[in-house]
């Protein structure tokens, strides 16, 4: 009789989980572990960051970043998932010496709009009407980034 519950049970579960991998996953679905895994490790990054600050020691760790990096460019690599590199000297530094003269530029001609008290509010709304009129290029999170590189943009010579 226990032989025969125990039967019963394995084939139950195997139909239940040949049932579940037989429905259609959505691409939500799929993309699940990834989003997980990737939640799991911010986590990890945050105990890291919180033991590193107790123990008083750097952030920074270039050893042993330069040694993540390369395992993991390797171990991406043996399954297939290499990127064409990005050259930092000739092609991305340029672009940002380009843009802090620039920058540099705007923040010069914006001095008078800057120093005003409704500066803040004026900023705000600024940033506002990029972001709509960029929505499809930035994300939540760039939009964020801009509003905090700019934080201190007012007021500038206090």
């Amino acid at each position: 009789m226990l032989f025969q519950k125990l039967v019963v049970l394995f084939f139950a579960a195997h139909t239940s989980v040949v049932m579940e991998l037989a429905q259609p996953q959505t691409t939500a679905d799929r993309l699940q572990g990834l989003i997980a895994t990737s939640a799991q490790r911010l986590s990890i990054g945050k105990q890291v960051a919180l033991s590193k600050w107790d123990s008083k020691i750097p952030v920074e760790d270039a050893p042993r970043e330069a040694h993540v990096i390369a395992a993991a460019i390797q171990a991406g690599e043996l399954r297939g998932l290499a990127h064409s590199s990005i050259d930092l000297s000739n092609a991305i530094r340029p672009e940002l010496d380009q843009i802090q003269t620039a920058l540099i530029a705007e923040l010069a001609d914006t001095t008078n709009i800057r120093a005003k008290a409704s500066c803040p509010t004026e900023l705000a709304v600024a940033i506002g009407k990029y972001v709509a009129a960029h929505q499809a290029d930035l994300s939540h999170l760039d939009a964020i980034a801009l509003d905090r590189s700019l934080a201190t943009a007012c007021n500038a010579r206090r």
